[in-house]
């Protein structure tokens, strides 16, 4: 006697990604307009992301994200380094490109752990 077959289980439908919520605008941030050009290379789909990061830095910016989530509004640990680097992408462009975003340079990121490591 041989076993029934057994159906696969119906998916469960695709999850609403909620809103990112951006902390407010720092007084900076507030005279300096935001780009609304969208890069040609943008994707509308998150990546995922990886790097290495000092253990130390790591454990430090972990705890800060667990402690401020009631004030951050961050909604995840991903939420939470993307806004980070929102805000340093901000900065620099406000700093060195007269607050528009920079060229995209293809292939000018090295990739990896540095040499000297």
């Amino acid at each position: 006697m041989q076993p029934a077959p057994v159906e696969p289980a119906p998916l469960a439908p695709p999850a609403t990604p909620e809103p990112t919520l951006m902390p407010p605008p720092t007084q900076d941030q507030q005279s300096t307009p935001a780009p609304t050009a969208v890069s040609e290379t943008a994707e509308e789909k998150p990546r995922k992301v990886t790097f290495y990061q000092d253990n130390e830095q790591r454990l430090r910016a972990r705890a800060a994200y667990v402690h401020t989530i009631p004030v951050t509004g961050a909604t995840s640990w991903s939420d939470f380094i993307a806004r980070a680097v929102e805000r340093e992408t901000l900065r620099l462009e406000a700093a060195y490109n007269d607050g528009e975003p920079f060229t995209q340079m293809p292939g000018m990121v090295r990739r990896g752990r540095p040499f000297s490591s």
